[in-house]
């Protein structure tokens, strides 16, 4: 199988969480994860990391200051600026790189933290979707009312923050070669194609049905709306 992939939308979110046990299950006991941009959310629950030490990087004091449980630790930090605070066999993101403005310097940041043979895992949204293309043009205060009132969000801990979307595709060539500039071993790049954001508006749900399909046919890497990728260093 080749190790660029497409699937339906729905799939990644059943995907991610699959990969995350795969790799958790190869960590040696007390290694150390890192997920950068948890904020208020931190992914890993108590059971996932009681063999392992588990921090939580963000930029945002009091979106870190939200998160509820003793089992992990909290640093605030940019990580493009300060990155010397920890060394880490594992590196998650969920839906954070679509908010990076300078990827580049994020993502040679993130390889210095990890250790030899060190994982990073990242789950987020890719430029080329309809979600992200009415996120581009729409100013912020609208395009965050939009979403609240689709997706019906909590304010306190679900938030919105500026999405840019720099290095956000599927599997085309360019991007792979962005990645592997980084210094990077791609192990596995999945393109998940369609649009899930309007299941509760009936007619809106024809016209997405119809997207959906006409994608799933073209298949093109260009049409992906989220994209998971694994990096070994």
């Amino acid at each position: 199988m080749s190790k660029w992939n497409l699937y339906p939308i729905s799939q990644s979110w059943v995907d991610f969480p699959l990969i995350i046990n795969q790799v958790l299950t190869l960590l040696k006991e007390d290694s150390v994860i890192v997920e950068i941009g948890g904020g208020a959310n931190p992914l890993l629950t108590k059971e996932k990391v009681k063999n392992f030490r588990y921090v939580v990087i963000d930029i945002d004091a009091f979106e870190l200051s939200k998160a509820k449980g003793d089992y992990f630790e909290r640093i605030c930090t940019d990580i493009t600026k300060d990155n010397k605070q920890i060394k880490c066999d594992l590196i998650i993101t969920n839906m954070l790189l679509e908010h990076v403005e300078n990827p580049k310097e994020f993502h040679k940041a993130c390889f210095e933290m990890l250790n030899d043979d060190g994982k990073a895992i990242h789950f987020f949204a890719t430029k080329y979707s309809p979600a992200s293309i009415t996120n581009l043009m729409l100013p912020e205060q609208w395009s965050r009312k939009l979403l609240y009132s689709i997706q019906q969000r909590k304010w306190e801990t679900e938030g919105k923050f500026p999405a840019y979307y720099r290095w956000c595709m599927g599997p085309t060539k360019k991007q792979i070669c962005k990645f592997q500039s980084v210094g990077y071993i791609i192990e596995q790049y999945n393109g998940y194609l369609g649009s899930g954001y309007l299941v509760n508006i009936p007619i809106l749900k024809l016209l997405e049905k119809f997207y959906n399909n006409l994608v799933l046919q073209i298949r093109s890497s260009y049409f992906c709306s989220n994209s998971i990728v694994v990096f070994l260093k």
